[in-house]
């Protein structure tokens, strides 16, 4: 496209109105109904509220057509799977993850119709903190609004802008490329599962090598913004936003800085899809070093004259809902609440305090409050973010503000949850197992919860 096509005035409105609708919906505060939150924050608890009566109903309808859908695909062989690529491709799993769906919706209708409930934990039905009740509309409702306006950021040249920006921060700091920034900011205000998504994507096109797609998912595919303020809703710690958010940025970047230089991620191999090595693309750098901002722009507007077409725009959006029904809705209701009644139960008690006993005492050094509680905590962030801070609900009141401050800003960084990250991972082309994905949970903790801690001592007393 010539210079003047480029630098048109549609093509630059085309760029700036999205991106700043976006950085608008996403990263400005606005105050509605006594509560000062992003704007994608406030539709999804409206969202939320809204169809309270409904939404149980909802979930049973849509994980049933999921394991109905995955069913048919997987163990048949339909027409439609070829006919229609993308919904096959979502649906054709292996037997494991549609032992998942399968499972996923058998727990919602047993929990929507209390059904069992002699056989079954009292936390599958429990209407308050059932998974089925909080957790999934949560996740959808932040989901829904995070798709729906994320490609404002991802579709529109702002992202492209931004990455080549960081170029020569990334590779030095991260061992990464520029274009990982996008997959980080994606991340943080969209949803970690959308930097999953990218990062296997970008790997599986021969964008990234294996231990670049592995570090972006171990240590930049966040939760939400959207999400934080969900978990800080559920420990009553909403007025701390601003000292939260601060604490997760701090802690998860000195941990994306050591994490790709020690094993596992160190030794993942620095390869192409292909097999080919990385090399430093000389061309590349020379490029981005001469009028880099120039350049960059022009990248930018090429990026937003693609996008023309409104319905073009749904589709991609659409076909993320799909994704989002299909898979992590059931992995969630599935390793959620498999998780909790595992940390639920009495033999799994003495485990966790053994586990949690040095992080028992790095409590009682720091005069935490409730460090017994807390400590066990600590390894059930592995299956689920929301186990953690679901465990220390008990500690209510202001003598304990401290603590859940603690556990619920470690359960953001600590990133590995096998429930989200499992369904996408494990079915992508990229080799990284379970092993190394539990020493990096392991390792993320050890690195962030001393610098937590100090935060919250700094910012809480």
């Amino acid at each position: 496209m010539d210079k003047k096509k480029l630098y048109s005035t549609g093509n630059i409105l085309r760029f700036l109105l999205p991106s700043l609708c976006g950085l608008f919906c996403f990263l400005v505060p606005i105050t509605y109904e006594g509560q000062r939150q992003i704007t994608v924050a406030h539709l999804a608890m409206g969202l939320k509220a809204y169809g309270h009566a409904w939404w149980t109903y909802i979930f049973f309808v849509f994980l049933g057509i999921g394991a109905l859908l995955s069913s048919w695909a997987s163990l048949g062989d339909p027409s439609w799977v070829q006919k229609h690529a993308w919904l096959g491709k979502v649906c054709k799993v292996g037997y494991m993850e549609l032992s998942v769906r399968l499972c996923g919706a058998l727990l919602v209708t047993l929990a929507l119709f209390e059904v069992g409930s002699s056989l079954f934990p009292a936390s599958l039905y429990d209407r308050e903190e059932g998974v089925l009740f909080t957790i999934l509309p949560a996740l959808l409702t932040n989901l829904f609004f995070g798709l729906l306006l994320s490609p404002l950021l991802l579709q529109f040249g702002l992202l492209e802008f931004i990455g080549g920006l960081m170029e020569g921060v990334m590779r030095p700091l991260f061992q990464l490329p520029g274009r990982a920034a996008v997959n980080c900011i994606t991340s943080w205000v969209g949803d970690g599962t959308l930097g999953v998504l990218m990062a296997t994507k970008e790997y599986e096109k021969g964008g990234y090598t294996a231990k670049e797609a592995s570090t972006v998912i171990t240590c930049f595919s966040a939760v939400s913004i959207t999400y934080c303020v969900f978990l800080l809703h559920q420990v009553q710690l909403t007025p701390y936003f601003g000292f939260f958010y601060c604490t997760v940025v701090c802690s998860s970047m000195v941990a994306a800085l050591l994490l790709p230089r020690i094993p596992p991620l160190s030794y993942q191999k620095h390869a192409y899809i292909d097999g080919k090595l990385f090399g430093k693309p000389k061309k590349q750098v020379a490029q981005v070093k001469q009028d880099k901002e120039d350049r960059l722009l022009d990248t930018a507007l090429a990026k937003a004259s693609q996008q023309r077409s409104f319905a073009d725009y749904m589709k991609k959006v659409g076909h993320n809902w799909v994704t989002l029904i299909l898979a992590i809705l059931p992995s969630v209701m599935t390793i959620a609440t498999l998780g909790i009644f595992l940390v639920e139960a009495s033999f799994m008690i003495p485990i966790l305090t053994w586990l949690g006993r040095p992080f028992h005492t790095l409590f009682d050094l720091w005069d935490i409050p409730g460090g017994a509680l807390a400590s066990r905590t600590i390894f059930t962030g592995f299956v689920d973010m929301l186990i953690p801070t679901t465990m220390i609900k008990s500690l209510a009141g202001s003598t304990y503000t401290i603590t859940r401050f603690i556990i619920a800003a470690l359960s953001v960084t600590q990133i590995v949850y096998i429930s989200e990250l499992w369904p996408m991972l494990f079915s992508s082309r990229l080799s990284f197992g379970l092993k190394n994905l539990f020493l990096i949970f392991v390792l993320r903790t050890l690195i962030t919860l001393p610098i937590i801690i100090l935060c919250a001592k700094f910012f809480l007393g």
